[in-house]
């Protein structure tokens, strides 16, 4: 059994011109100066400069200068990259239960009692996000002393 393909005379040709289209700048990559590839077509137009007896640093501050140029305006034409920007930090609940003297004092004592020693109750217990989720935190290691 064949296989059989439609062709469109259309698509064939958006095809062609895609393929037929000159590489993206060599003098910007994702945005940047390619300062390489600028020194590289600078060297090549600099040995074509024959002209006046000029001496190799004049060709090359020529070329330097001429192949600057050609790699701005090709920025300038090149479609702009989208900017990424880092998502907003998102904004702490407030604590009003650590200006709380009395549950700050229960959680002082658990914490400086001999059987919670090793345990570090007043780091854990700044996670905690409501008075009623500290309290909690407190009475499970003052039933422990």
């Amino acid at each position: 059994m064949s296989i059989r393909r439609k062709l469109s005379w259309s698509t064939s040709m958006r095809d062609y011109r895609t393929e037929s289209r000159p590489a993206a700048s060599p003098f910007v990559v994702a945005g940047r100066f390619d300062r390489a590839a600028i020194m590289r077509r600078a060297v090549q137009v600099a040995r074509t400069l024959r002209a006046g007896g000029a001496s190799w640093q004049r060709r090359m501050k020529v070329a330097l200068r001429t192949v600057w140029g050609w790699a701005k305006r090709e920025q300038d034409a090149a479609p702009a990259l989208p900017i990424v920007r880092a998502p907003a930090p998102v904004a702490k609940p407030a604590r009003p239960w650590k200006t709380e003297t009395d549950l700050m004092a229960r959680l002082t004592r658990a914490q400086n009692h001999p059987a919670n020693i090793s345990q570090d109750i007043m780091t854990w217990a700044g996670f905690c996000d409501s008075r009623a989720e500290l309290e909690a935190h407190v009475t499970r290691y003052e039933a422990r002393a």
